[in-house]
């Protein structure tokens, strides 16, 4: 079914499919960084870079990611030991 926008899908399989749609993106181009805390992944979608020049750096774009992710799950971890 075509809804008249453009979004980004992810997809995961383990033996069986599982996706999520993202939010709607302008254009028709987007960038993906994914981010891993041990088993843990995250993609961030940007569609705010019209051109490869102006991507950051990828080694601090992954560190900022990575250690926002740990900062969660240090969060998370707060959370379930106050259970």
């Amino acid at each position: 079914m075509d809804f008249d926008t453009n979004a980004v899908v992810s997809v995961v399989t383990n033996q069986t499919s599982d996706d999520t749609n993202g939010c709607n993106i302008e254009g028709d181009m987007v960038w993906l960084q994914v981010a891993r805390v041990n088993n843990a992944f995250s993609l961030i979608a940007d569609d705010s870079f019209a051109a490869f020049e102006n991507l950051p750096d990828p080694i601090y774009s992954a560190e900022e990611a990575i250690g926002k992710l740990q900062q969660a799950i240090g969060l998370l971890n707060e959370v379930v030991t106050q259970s």
